[in-house]
């Protein structure tokens, strides 16, 4: 049985390094407030610009929250990754808003995201970070 102790040490992330590891990572978690509580959804991403892009349905929840809390309501996106055999990892989180962007201004970039789940109709959405932050779990 393991220890309940945490035996590892938390260091914080420097932005740079927090946009290299959202840059390295195509999945994370999208997540709002609405009036029926909190929302946290995967979904696929790039980094472009300094920005997060994302694509979500257009008649997803996402989507109708976005149209809801117009012109650029507030979420956050988070990306993590870790070990359990080395009890390692590290987490970036980002608070900012969203803005609807079209196909069109994305048509020639190569690392535009591209979704996993099957479906024709997919909207583009830039988070603007407002404040990036991370942590690595470094073992002891």
């Amino acid at each position: 049985m393991k220890e309940l102790w945490f035996r590892g040490e938390l260091k914080e992330i420097g932005r740079d390094e927090c946009f290299e590891l959202l840059g390295s990572r195509s999945v994370g978690r999208i997540g709002y407030c609405t009036s029926g509580g909190a929302v946290i959804l995967p979904v696929n991403h790039a980094v472009i610009g300094g920005e997060i892009v994302v694509r979500v349905s257009p008649g997803g929840q996402t989507a109708r929250y976005l149209r809801d809390n117009a012109p650029e309501p507030d979420l956050t996106y988070e990306v993590d990754d870790f070990d359990d055999y080395t009890e390692s990892g590290w987490s970036v989180l980002v608070t900012g808003t969203a803005r609807a962007t079209s196909p069109e201004s994305l048509a020639s970039l190569t690392d535009r995201p591209v979704p996993w789940p099957a479906g024709d109709y997919w909207d583009y959405v830039r988070i603007h970070p407002t404040r990036v932050t991370g942590r690595r779990l470094v073992p002891a």
